[in-house]
C-alpha cells in the first residue's frame, strides 16, 4: 500500500472514529513508520517517481508519524514543527486518538486530570505548528482550504470532548434512527466548570458557531461544491450539545458571579444568535435554546449527506422539549 492511501485511509477511519464513535477499527491502520508529506505538491506527484524525486529535493529531511506525534504531545522539541497541512491534519488525528480512551479506560479514572491537561496541551502545540503554514486557512481560495476547515473542525470537537463523554451520542448515530439518537442525549456526560479547560471548550464551540454563519450555512440554498466536502458539520455536533449546557449554566448565575471571559462569551452568543433569522416564536427562548434550533437550522441547510438531515431533526426535537 502507497504512502498517500496509507494516510487518506488513516484519516477517513480517523473521521469516522470521531463520527461514529467506531474506534474498535477506526485506529486499527498503523501508520507510525509514515513519513509526512513536507510540501503540498508531493501529492500531485504523477508518478512513484516522480515523489521520490520531490522529495529529494525537499531541505529539510521528512519526519516520520511517530516522531511527530511524540514531539507535539511531549512538548520536548526546541521549536514547532513546520508541517504540511495534511501532515498537520494527520497528527491531529494521532492526538484525537488518545480522546477515544478518555472516559472508557478504567485505568484512567484516577488519573483523568493529569491525561485532559496533557492532551489540551498537546492540542495548543498542534495549532502553533499547523500555523506554521501560511496556506493553513479554511478558505476556498486555497489550495487546501478544505482539509484546513475539517482539520480545525475537528481541533474544536476535541476540546469540547474533553468537557464530556459522548460516545452514547456518537454510537447511536449509527442507527440513523431519529428517535433513538434522540433518546441517547440523555445519556451524554457534560462537566460545566470555571476550569481553563471548559472555558476553552465553549470559545471553541461559539467559534464553531459563528465560522458556519460566515460560510452561509445558516441560510436555505447556500450549500456549494465546496461545502459537500466538509466535515465541519459532522464535528460540530458535541459544540452545539456543550454550549446549550453551558449557557444555561453560565445563565443561572448572577453577571458577578461569572468571570469576565465567562461574561464574554455569553455576550458573543447573544451577537452570533443576532445574525441567524430564527423565527420571531424561537427567538424568544432562552439563549440556550436559541443555540440548538440555530444548529438545527445549519444542518438542515447544508444537508449534503442524508447524516447532516437527521440530525438537524434530531436537535429540532430536542429543542422543542427543552424547558424555558
Amino acid at each position: 500500500m502507497t504512502v498517500r492511501t496509507i494516510c487518506a485511509v488513516y484519516v477517513y477511519l480517523g473521521a469516522l472514529g470521531a463520527t461514529f464513535h467506531t474506534a474498535s477499527y477506526s485506529w486499527s491502520l498503523d501508520i507510525n513508520d509514515c513519513f509526512l508529506p513536507c510540501e503540498e505538491s508531493e501529492w500531485t506527484s504523477i508518478s512513484p517517481q516522480a515523489w521520490l524525486d520531490k522529495r529529494k529535493s525537499i531541505s529539510e529531511p521528512p519526519i516520520q508519524f511517530s516522531t511527530a506525534l511524540a514531539i507535539i504531545m511531549s512538548g520536548q522539541g526546541a521549536s514547532p514543527l513546520r508541517l504540511s497541512i495534511f501532515g498537520s491534519y494527520l497528527t491531529l488525528h494521532g492526538i484525537v486518538k488518545h480522546l477515544t480512551s478518555l472516559y472508557q479506560d478504567n485505568w484512567l479514572i484516577d488519573s483523568l486530570p493529569a491525561h485532559v491537561q496533557r492532551i489540551e496541551e498537546s492540542l495548543t502545540r498542534w495549532r502553533m505548528c499547523a500555523e506554521q503554514n501560511p496556506e493553513f486557512h479554511c478558505s476556498p481560495r486555497y489550495p487546501s482550504g478544505v482539509i484546513a476547515a475539517n482539520a480545525l473542525s475537528l481541533y474544536r470537537q476535541a476540546h469540547v470532548r474533553l468537557c464530556g463523554n459522548f460516545r452514547p451520542l456518537r454510537a447511536a448515530l449509527t442507527t440513523r434512527n431519529v428517535q433513538s439518537i434522540t433518546c441517547r442525549l440523555n445519556d451524554i456526560q457534560i462537566n460545566i466548570s470555571s476550569s481553563r479547560t471548559c472555558v476553552k471548550a465553549a470559545w471553541c464551540a461559539i467559534e464553531a458557531l459563528q465560522i458556519s454563519i460566515v460560510m452561509g450555512m445558516a441560510q436555505a440554498g447556500s450549500i456549494s461544491g465546496w461545502h459537500s466536502k466538509l466535515l465541519f458539520n459532522t464535528y460540530s455536533l458535541e459544540c452545539c450539545l456543550f454550549l446549550s449546557i453551558w449557557t444555561r449554566e453560565q445563565s443561572s448565575l448572577a453577571i458577578s458571579d461569572r468571570s469576565s471571559e465567562e461574561n464574554d462569551i455569553l455576550k458573543t452568543i447573544q451577537e452570533t444568535l443576532a445574525e441567524i433569522d430564527l423565527d420571531p416564536a424561537i427567538a424568544s427562548k432562552p439563549y440556550s435554546i436559541q443555540l440548538v434550533y440555530a444548529w438545527s437550522l445549519i444542518f438542515k441547510n447544508s444537508a449534503t449527506i442524508g447524516l447532516y438531515g437527521i440530525i438537524a431533526e434530531v436537535l429540532k426535537s430536542y429543542a422543542d422539549n427543552l424547558k424555558g
